[in-house]
């Protein structure tokens, strides 16, 4: 038999309601931080493949014109003037906004925006270095220059 005095009570306490919510508010904090971070990441990340991009639209015909040189010569480090195969001369430089701009024989220059910073020009008379500031800065090599360095 029940105990009379007793009443059932139906319901929660204030403190388990009070856990509840405070777990809710740990939860929804951490979530926070986790879109926050995961938004951050996205923008990051295409912030970087786009300069990727735009770095190598400019290697690409620098690449083109190192490899049918017939001559290089380096007037500073942020400065080259390449004569070709086919009798032309470009040249490229590395401005004070860093824009990389190359400029063809007629006097048409491309460039490339802000993408030159600490980059620098190189030349041992067969290949182009062009250093980014990294330890080891990429290498470009005229095929003409090559040919005429091996020859007897």
């Amino acid at each position: 038999m029940p105990c009379a005095n007793r009443k059932i009570r139906f319901g929660f306490t204030m403190i388990e309601i009070m856990a509840a919510l405070s777990l809710l508010v740990i939860f929804f904090a951490a979530s926070g931080e986790i879109f926050k971070s995961t938004v951050l990441l996205g923008s990051a990340s295409q912030n970087l493949c786009d300069r990727a991009s735009q770095i190598d639209s400019a290697l690409h015909p620098l690449r083109t014109d190192v490899w049918n040189c017939r001559s290089m010569r380096v007037v500073d480090p942020r400065f080259i003037k390449l004569s070709l195969a086919d009798g032309g001369n470009i040249s490229w430089k590395i401005d004070s906004q860093n824009c990389v701009v190359r400029t063809d024989a007629a006097g048409h220059a491309e460039r490339w925006d802000a993408i030159g910073a600490g980059w620098s020009f190189s030349t041992d008379n067969v290949s182009l270095s062009l250093s980014d500031g990294t330890p080891i800065p990429m290498r470009m090599i005229s095929q003409i220059l090559l040919a005429q360095s091996e020859q007897p």
